[in-house]
């Protein structure tokens, strides 16, 4: 099991081999408190990766926490206001238990300061309005969203969890012990991003949404390929440590 889950962020600037270590750290200590059990392990593989391609593609590999052309996105999960608000609204401040402490431990705040910035956000007609409140209290949640990426995690998983339909990949079950990076399950990958977090695509005719949505997978598809690469050549160096074996010799 990975360590307790805390207030925890990338640097954005690193390599990218540094921005998918961290991150991938962040969130398998934010899924081994949300999904917890021996039994859940392979199944926590699975949304690990699903989680790491989906930030990859819309962070643009974990370098950007605020939307290109002044959007409203914020973190590195690029969650807007209105998406956040429902989420906030319908699950957070929900009837299950657990979940402000959980954020607030994420966030590095007390239970009672989010609980308070919460209710303030769920109360204000910005988000609603798909914009970020100014007032004192609910602006600090788009200031963590933006901040501290242990917290975007957790709001991501939160997302998830609030749909009982929802399932992640893989499809058929029997393909839990399986490499989630199998280029065999990257359609599964892409268009469970696209249905289930992008949701909407640009286009006046619903051919023309699919036509976008198609191309937006692909190239979801190839970004998840390249985080691929950079993840499985630090697997070799590690092995290749271990080994005690320099790095620029090669394995024959």
């Amino acid at each position: 099991m990975s360590s307790e889950v805390k207030k925890d962020s990338i640097d954005t600037k690193a390599e990218a081999k540094k921005r998918y270590e961290k991150l991938k750290k962040i969130i398998e200590n934010i899924l081994d408190e949300t999904d917890p059990g021996d039994e859940k392990a392979n199944k926590r593989k699975w949304i690990l990766w699903h989680f790491l391609y989906i930030i990859w593609w819309e962070s643009t590999k974990a370098t950007k926490r605020v939307q290109d052309q002044k959007g409203p996105a914020r973190g590195l999960i690029q969650m807007e206001p209105k998406t956040l608000w429902s989420l906030i609204k319908n699950y957070v401040l929900g009837p299950k238990p657990g979940l402000v402490a959980n954020l607030a431990k994420a966030a590095g705040t007390t239970e009672e300061e989010m609980m308070k910035a919460l209710k303030d956000f769920k109360g204000s007609k910005e988000p609603q309005e798909n914009k970020w409140p100014k007032s004192d209290n609910a602006q600090k949640i788009e200031e963590w969203l933006t901040n501290i990426d242990s917290f975007a995690v957790k709001l991501m998983r939160y997302y998830f969890k609030q749909f009982r339909e929802h399932r992640f990949p893989p499809e058929d079950q029997e393909n839990l012990s399986k490499d989630p990076r199998d280029d065999k399950f990257k359609e599964e990958h892409a268009e469970g991003w696209a249905k289930w977090w992008k949701r909407k695509f640009k286009g006046k005719t619903k051919e023309q949404q699919e036509k976008e949505k198609k191309r937006q997978k692909k190239n979801f598809t190839n970004r998840a390929k390249e985080l691929d690469k950079i993840s499985r050549k630090g697997e070799d160096e590690k092995k290749e440590k271990k080994k005690g074996l320099p790095k620029h010799i090669k394995k024959r």
